[in-house]
């Protein structure tokens, strides 16, 4: 502001499910999250930085290039340094700028993992069993990429009782792919336990309680991944940590998760005149979606990941519509009593015969009408 730079105005905040609305941002003028935390806003400053025009408000900017000599082209090219310049850099905490306290010398086993004939080549995810508290469950995913361990919904939801009333609040949320924020619905801490059947180690983990349904039911990420000193090989489909009886190596169930599942396939071709009949849920393929051939492939494509995203809304089996309001499903016909009720006479009658009609047909009460 101090400098009058014109930012470019932000897209307006159109999904705003699951943030709060206590947070505002001066940037979009509307709530949702911290102008601090506001992705679009780095964005612009970076655009800014980049581009020269607020680069004197950060420090040791370095514009220098270097030239590099290609010879399949057999000329000079000067090639730019890029700079990344960090709006809100991470904060580290006493313990990770000092030094590591002692760790036992077990920690320091070597990991192997066994030959593979063939090689290891193995695609499928890393999903094993392990208990979580007193709950066993064969669905934890082991991702090397997340840095939150996750309780997804469906799993907490079986949980007891005593253990859903130890839920606590959290009031930050946590970004996705695309920088979309979810809040959870708390944070729980569990301990965890794997083994190989000879060899185990248990450690306690905070996890986040995701507002998702998932096919997994927990997910293991880094931060307790460096806790038990695990190295994971997606191509072994294997994971192996050090305890106090030897290296434990635990091997991915074949039969939870299979890559054929979660291999994209190549999608049809699309008639240009006659609508598209599409399966959205393989477990019911005679249950189609029809898309119209007017619709473009930019937009069809769109719309079929939606309908993807929200295919628990649907009802695939008359089990899944329980739970129906009553003032919904039932019809009622509306009258109005204070109308008079009205009966049609006929013309070809004498007024005696109306009138002899009139005295035997009873009142009934009806909806006025435009004809």
């Amino acid at each position: 502001m101090t400098e009058n730079h014109d930012f470019k105005a932000p897209r307006p905040m159109t999904n705003k499910k699951g943030q709060d609305p206590n947070l505002y941002c001066d940037f979009h003028k509307d709530s949702g999250h911290l102008t601090d935390d506001c992705y679009s806003l780095r964005q612009e400053i970076e655009r800014a930085l980049k581009s020269g025009k607020l680069s004197h408000l950060v420090k040791n900017v370095r514009k220098d290039t270097r030239q590099l000599q290609r010879h399949d082209e057999g000329s000079h090219k000067k090639v730019r340094r890029l700079e990344t310049h960090m709006v809100n850099g991470p904060r580290y905490s006493a313990r990770e700028k000092g030094k590591r306290p002692y760790e036992p010398s077990w920690q320091e086993q070597q990991v192997i993992f066994p030959v593979v004939r063939g090689g290891p080549r193995a695609t499928r995810p890393v999903v094993i069993t392990g208990i979580i508290g007193h709950y066993e469950t064969e669905y934890i995913f082991i991702d090397p990429g997340s840095t939150t361990d996750i309780i997804y919904e469906q799993c907490f939801n079986q949980f007891d009782e005593e253990d859903k009333a130890r839920l606590e609040p959290v009031d930050y949320p946590l970004s996705g792919f695309c920088n979309e924020m979810v809040f959870p619905l708390g944070q729980i801490s569990f301990p965890v336990t794997f083994s190989d059947g000879k060899h185990s180690r248990t450690t306690n983990v905070n996890f986040m309680v995701m507002p998702v349904k998932s096919r997994h039911d927990i997910l293991i990420g880094r931060e307790t991944q460096g806790e038990l000193n695990m190295v994971t090989s997606t191509p072994h489909s294997t994971i192996g940590f050090p305890t106090k009886t030897g290296v434990a190596i635990i091997y991915a169930k074949k039969e939870v998760m299979s890559t054929e599942e979660l291999r994209p396939t190549k999608a049809a071709k699309v008639s240009t005149t006659e609508p598209e009949k599409w399966v959205l849920n393989r477990k019911y393929p005679e249950q189609t979606v029809t898309i119209g051939h007017a619709i473009s492939s930019n937009i069809r494509t769109r719309l079929k990941q939606l309908l993807f995203r929200n295919m628990d809304i649907f009802a695939w089996t008359p089990a899944d519509m329980t739970g129906v309001p009553r003032n919904i499903t039932e019809h009622c016909l509306n009258t109005y009593p204070s109308v008079e009720p009205k009966i049609q006479r006929r013309r070809s009658l004498g007024a005696d015969k109306t009138k002899a009609m009139n005295e035997q047909i009873p009142k009934l009460g009806c909806e006025p009408s435009d004809g």
